[in-house]
Order: C-alpha cells, then structure tokens, then sequence
C-alpha cells in the first residue's frame, strides 16, 4: 500500500507541502510488477510519469546495425527514487524507450493529462515539479556526456 511519507521523500517532489503532494498522489497509483516484465515499450503511447519506490528497471532503446541487425542498447539501470517516462510526459508524445523489470518492482504511476491540468490549476506545483524534473534530465545530460567522455 502507497504511504505518502514514503512518496513525499522522494527528490521528485522536493519542496512540495503535504496537501499539494496529496494533489499529485490523487491522480497516482501503485503499481507491481514481476521480474522481466516490460512496463511500457518503446514507441508506444503514453503520457504518465513513473517513479521507482522498489525494485530495479531496465532502460533500453533498438538500434539497428549493419552487421547484427536490431539490437536492444542499455540506456540506464534505475532503483527506487528514479524517474522514468518522462520525456513522453513532456512531450505528450510517444515512448522513446523500452522500460523492463529486473526483479519485482514496485512503481507510482502519475497520470500525465491530469498532471498537467493540475499544473495549470496550480502554478507552484507545476513549477516545483518542472524544475525537479529539469534536475532529473540535467544530472542524465550531465551522466552521458562522462559516459561518452571516458569511452571516446
């Protein structure tokens, strides 16, 4: 069962108060997954935002070689408190990654069309949310271009 003091630790919803965290958590749900189970493919449609609370999931995209054909490429590895879905969420748009299960994994699941309605309800929360989000994406700009630095 989701426990808000569980939910309210988590970096993505960092200077948010108990009620506009309850505002969020209204439009989430928990969610459980087995080992080895795909929790969205990539090109698929969806606009929510996922936050690890147990477990460990996959990030991985296809891409296609001359010589081996379509292969699936590890993008990240992410353990509770990690954000994922959230490019389709900023862009309302299609998956661009395929985020599988390791071992059973427990998510929060936000519904993105009424986040985004929340935040043009609520400006603070939707400041608050877009700037740990920016966080997010800068710390991963930031953890590939080391990535790429140490492998050139």
């Amino acid at each position: 069962m989701l426990e808000r003091e569980e939910v309210a630790k988590l970096n993505i919803f960092d200077g948010l108060s108990s009620e506009e965290l309850d505002s969020i958590l209204v439009h989430s749900q928990e969610k459980t997954f087995k080992g080895g189970e795909v929790i969205f493919q990539e090109s698929s449609i969806g606009s929510d935002l996922f936050v690890v609370l147990e477990g460990i999931v996959s990030v991985e995209i296809e891409t296609t070689h001359f010589h081996y054909g379509r292969e699936q490429k590890k993008l990240a590895i992410l353990t509770p408190g990690d954000v994922f879905g959230e490019v389709a969420f900023l862009e309302n748009n299609h998956r661009h990654a395929c985020v599988t299960t390791l071992a059973e994994t427990r998510v929060l699941q936000v519904d993105g069309t009424k986040l985004y309605e929340l935040f043009n309800k609520d400006n603070h929360v939707g400041y608050l949310m877009m700037r740990n989000l920016a966080i997010v994406l800068a710390q991963r700009l930031i953890d590939t271009t080391l990535k790429w630095r140490d492998n050139v």
